[in-house]
């Protein structure tokens, strides 16, 4: 069972606090969340200003490296020490040319890939160059240049190769750059990040050179494990358990070796800052909550009294006793909120008299729809199911009885019919003498409107056949588009329909009589209602209309298919003029289902077959009175 207040003043006062307490904790959240995306966004900026100023770093690297090879190979000392072929004498000259540019190794391979000098190791001297791919891809270049990074010797290098030509091409010369602890930390002086250069296909993957404490190195190796590294976009890489925030550049190593720079940023000394903030927005909350506690429950004492006088009269109110009146001097807003209850009362006892009895006047469904809006004239268009019910007989009935006998009869069927109609959610129009007018759709909208007004008549006619009530019932019931709303005068008005299809229902009621039927529904009915089993009458057309219509009869009792079927073949012989085999058929009917509609039947065949009809009949009976 859900809990609720028993006390306003308790409402009240958690009403407040919650709505503050909800503003101060979105509040709290939305800074929170914004503190983080900025710094967030601040850290992804200057990761990305250091992943520009590294790539720079190796272009520029590069760059300088080509410079210098290419004035060491159009050097001419350096081509004749080279003509030497005497390895002390070339590695002589490589150091200290390698000591002049700042590089870090250099050598000399021949065309046929072997080593002839190399500043690193002596002992690879006369083997053959391991990295062949740099020299396939400078032979392949335009001007036999070429740069990479490769692991040479357990060292890794930024290399660049050119040719020696001397003057044709006699060899290749290839100078290198360390990627090392100098690298990474004269970068992280410059954008103040952790550098760290990784290779992610070994187990674990191997940190190179790194900025980071060695600690916090191997807790990289052991992140990096089930961390794949994305070369697209920051990522956040868990250290030690401290979030740092990694950019990956992926570097031209050979052989696409997965050889990445990783920038990283720690986060939580980037947020210091921010938890500061965050801390002292909650102790103002704290305050805020206590402060408006206390305002509230003040508040709320005050206005408590007073609403529970009101609570207690509305209850009155609601168990029917209208005449309350809640005495008070105040002028605020409780005063006038005491004055308009005391007018609603008045109202709602007046109210409830006029509601008493304008629904013994009308249905109740046009009582609601005019005491809940403005009784005015007009109307609007509706698709609504009309039907006419109107008593057999009752003329002779009238002649032969009492007054007093007669209106207790008509008041008797005349209940029994509206109960059918109102049971099927339909609303009494208008009493007409021995006659009713029920609508279905309106005032109230039912998509099942036909099949609602049919069920009703159905109901009727079980009900009464049979039964000790000398009034018999015929009933027309038709659909359509009509005119709906308030008519009449401005003083006096009712809620009606009007409209050619209300006529046609008022003429479908009159047919009942000459066809022998209860009911009649036309084929708009029909058509929506087709999960009733209907006999087709006829097709007609009615005074007052130029348009035929087939009607129908819902049957009330269960028919054999095949009694249904020969039906619809004596009506099909009929309409294409085969008047023989219709009265044939006609006549097998009467004989297993015995109703005056085939002897009406059975007779035009007879008439048609001594007297043919014109020769563009189509089938359809005129009626030229109501």
């Amino acid at each position: 069972m859900r809990w609720q207040f028993r006390r306003f003043h308790s409402q009240l006062l958690l009403f407040f606090l919650g709505l503050f307490t909800l503003i101060q904790l979105l509040g709290f959240v939305v800074t929170r969340q914004l503190s983080e995306r900025d710094a967030h966004s601040r850290v992804t900026e200057s990761l990305a200003i250091a992943g520009g100023a590294l790539e720079q770093q190796l272009i520029d690297r590069n760059s300088r490296l080509l410079e210098a090879g290419r004035l060491l190979a159009g050097d001419f000392a350096f081509k004749s020490a080279w003509s030497t072929r005497d390895t002390p004498t070339l590695l002589s000259m490589l150091n200290n040319h390698r000591n002049r540019i700042g590089a870090d190794w250099m050598a000399f391979v021949d065309l046929d890939d072997i080593l002839v000098a190399d500043t690193l190791q002596l002992d690879s001297i006369g083997k053959r160059f391991t990295h062949p791919a740099l020299v396939d891809e400078a032979f392949e270049s335009d001007g036999g240049e070429a740069s990479g990074i490769l692991f040479i010797h357990d060292r890794l290098l930024q290399v660049i190769i050119l040719p020696l030509m001397s003057p044709f091409h006699e060899a290749w010369i290839l100078i290198g750059f360390e990627l090392d602890h100098r690298l990474v930390h004269q970068l992280q002086s410059f954008v103040r990040a952790d550098i760290s250069i990784v290779r992610m296909d070994t187990t674990p993957p191997a940190v190179y050179v790194s900025t980071l404490e060695p600690d916090k190195q191997v807790a990289l190796q052991d992140s990096l494990k089930t961390h794949p590294l994305d070369n697209q976009a920051p990522q956040r890489i868990s250290i030690q358990g401290d979030p740092y925030l990694s950019l990956a550049i992926q570097l031209n190593a050979e052989n696409n070796i997965p050889l990445f720079t990783l920038i990283q940023r720690d986060m939580e000394s980037i947020l210091t800052p921010y938890r500061q903030l965050q801390h002292i927005l909650a102790f103002l909350f704290a305050a805020g909550v206590l402060a408006t506690g206390l305002g509230t429950a003040m508040l709320a004492k005050g206005i408590a009294g007073p609403l529970r006088k009101l609570a207690l009269s509305t209850e009155r109110i609601a168990a029917g006793d209208y005449q309350q009146h809640i005495s008070s001097d105040r002028k605020d807003e409780l005063g006038q909120l005491t004055h308009a209850f005391n007018h609603m009362a008045k109202g709602l006892a007046e109210r409830d008299k006029v509601r008493d009895l304008l629904g013994k006047v009308v249905s109740p469904e046009i009582a609601h729809r005019l005491l809940s809006r403005d009784a005015t004239l007009g109307g609007e268009d509706r698709d609504v199911t009309i039907m006419f019910t109107d008593c057999h007989g009752f003329t002779a009935f009238s002649e032969s009885r009492a007054p007093q006998e007669v209106l207790e009869q008509l008041n008797h069927t005349l209940t029994r019919l509206t109960h059918f109609i109102e049971k099927e959610s339909g609303v009494v129009d208008k009493y007409i003498g021995d006659a009713v007018m029920a609508l279905f759709g309106a005032p109230v909208e039912q998509p099942d409107a036909a099949s609602r007004a049919v069920r009703a008549a159905m109901a009727i006619i079980n009900t009464m056949q049979g039964s000790e009530d000398v009034l018999q019932v015929g009933i027309g019931i038709n659909t359509g588009r009509v005119v709906a709303g308030n008519m009449g005068s401005t003083n006096r008005l009712n809620y009606s329909v009007i409209g050619d299809n209300v006529n046609l229902a008022s003429r479908l009621e009159s047919l009942t009589r000459y066809y022998g039927v209860s009911i009649l529904v036309s084929e708009y009915t029909r058509e929506q209602s087709l999960e009733i089993t209907y006999r087709e009458i006829d097709r007609v057309m009615v005074k007052g209309k130029r348009i035929a219509v087939s009607i129908f009869e819902p049957l009330v009792e269960e028919v054999s298919i095949e009694l249904l079927q020969q039906h619809q073949s004596a009506l099909k012989h009929y309409r294409m003029g085969e008047f023989a085999q219709a009265l044939d058929t006609f006549q097998g009917l009467a004989l297993a289902w015995p109703c005056q509609l085939y002897s009406i039947y059975c007779d035009r065949c007879q008439q048609y077959l001594e007297s043919p009809p014109e020769p563009d009949w189509q089938g359809i009976t005129r009626f030229e009175t109501k």
